[in-house]
């Protein structure tokens, strides 16, 4: 049941946001898992962080699914239809499994946008997990034009105002 606050008329007077791809959040189980007693399960979790609009900003935990990729790219050509320059901030936090099975859908996808590598400003990655700061550096040396940082957790504050102030 919606909240009073969650009307269609309180979201056209502007006291509550309409549903849109720029405050979704994705909460998925884990596939395979089945928690047992007093053990709580991992779920996991992509949740977009409030942003300028041409500004995208991810937090990604445990696992990424190929819903997760959908609801992401689908932020990003929102983004790129509205805007000369797209920020993009991305959090992970002990990323544990990419599904493959989405994979292929998003790859030919995100093809198109290698045409558009400048229209890509600042990149910030915050990564707990070495493996994910390496293939971030390694991303950054690959693609021209686009300006990445990688950064720690601690220093999570730092990498957001840089990708939204500069």
């Amino acid at each position: 049941m919606a909240s009073a606050d969650n009307t269609p008329e309180s979201r056209r007077a502007g006291r509550f946001p309409a549903v849109s791809p720029f405050n979704l959040s994705i909460h998925t189980q884990r596939p395979g898992t089945a928690p047992a007693a007093g053990i709580r399960r991992k779920l996991a979790m992509v949740q977009f962080i409030p942003s300028a609009d041409n500004v995208i900003a991810v937090s990604i935990e445990h696992r990424l699914t190929s819903a997760d990729l959908v609801a992401v790219m689908d932020r990003l050509d929102a983004c790129l239809a509205a805007h000369d320059t797209v920020h993009v901030f991305v959090e992970t936090r002990s990323l544990d499994a990419i599904e493959v099975s989405g994979l292929g859908a998003y790859i030919a996808r995100a093809m198109p946008l290698f045409g558009q590598l400048r229209r890509f400003g600042r990149v910030a990655v915050v990564a707990d997990q070495a493996w994910v700061r390496v293939g971030t550096r390694i991303e950054s040396a690959l693609l021209p034009f686009v300006s990445y940082r990688v950064f720690k957790p601690e220093q999570r504050d730092e990498a957001l105002a840089w990708v939204r102030e500069g």
